[in-house]
């Protein structure tokens, strides 16, 4: 997945690069207070997420296909909140 973060001195376009300081980075540079707040309940839910998803999912899916998607997201959420746990307020 590819994206660009501009939130310091250089803009990021790969996923992998972009850390959870960009996010609250930009949080912060927005008038909502509770967006940053809001970003970490967003990745709380991911497991929610995916039992919800899963539930509609076609029958001809493949299992490794959803298996794959999932546990990248769910380790990319994980992941998110580890490193926004170390940052301060």
């Amino acid at each position: 997945m590819c994206n660009k973060s501009r939130t310091g001195k250089r803009p990021h376009y790969r996923w992998n690069e972009i850390q959870p300081r960009h996010f609250q980075a930009l949080a912060q540079s927005l008038p909502d207070p509770d967006l940053w707040s809001a970003m970490l309940a967003m990745a709380r839910s991911v497991p929610q997420i995916i039992t919800s998803v899963e539930k509609r999912l076609p029958a001809d899916l493949k299992e490794p296909v959803w298996a794959s998607i999932t546990q990248g997201f769910a380790n990319k959420a994980k992941e998110f909140l580890r490193e926004a746990e170390k940052l301060p307020e």
